[in-house]
């Protein structure tokens, strides 16, 4: 075997590798990690500069229009990172956010206010969740429905957001609460 032909064998066992470690979603003009998975494209909006790190995922199922997630500009997501908006849920990412490894977001809840009916069979409570422009979400924070994570908003790492979070405000823990003004 002549090196050229070893080459020309190494450069293509290699691309075909490399693109097997990868999926693209024409829709929104990107190729994510493997690992990383986006379910139910007609229900989301993606905005341009977007990162997405290996492990992350974005579920709005439902039929279109019911569930919905819209993601703004330079929006970048790292590691495992979960936005579900499946259930009739609601979620809104503004431009310019930085969502840190393990950050999940759900906007809806099961229902549960029956006890004569298991909780499986009770469905779901939909809900919203907004995070505005210019917002930090440390590592591993979880965000639940009915909240705004207002415009300039830092969250600390490993915080339970459960009440919506004023403009230009770090907030922090479980539940997270007021820890400074920026």
């Amino acid at each position: 075997m002549t090196f050229a032909i070893f080459l020309l064998k190494w450069i293509r066992l290699t691309a075909i590798g490399l693109l097997n470690k990868y999926r693209a979603y024409k829709k929104f003009r990107i190729v994510l990690p493997l690992g990383s998975h986006i379910n139910s494209v007609a229900n989301i909006t993606i905005g341009t500069g977007f990162g997405f790190s290996q492990g992350c995922m974005l579920f709005a199922q439902d039929e279109p229009g019911v569930a919905s997630i819209d993601i703004g500009d330079n929006v970048k997501c790292n590691f495992n990172v979960m936005i579900n908006a499946d259930c009739g849920g609601r979620i809104r990412i503004g431009n310019n956010v930085l969502l840190g490894p393990g950050v999940m977001m759900r906007a809806s809840n099961h229902a549960y206010g029956d006890n004569t009916i298991p909780i499986i069979e009770q469905g779901h409570s939909a809900g919203v969740i907004v995070i505005e422009d210019n917002v930090w979400i440390g590592a591993n924070v979880v965000v639940l429905p009915g909240v705004t994570i207002a415009s300039g908003s830092i969250i600390a790492a490993g915080s339970l957001v459960n009440k919506s979070v004023p403009a230009n405000m770090i907030y922090g823990g479980i539940p997270a609460a007021f820890i400074k003004t920026r």
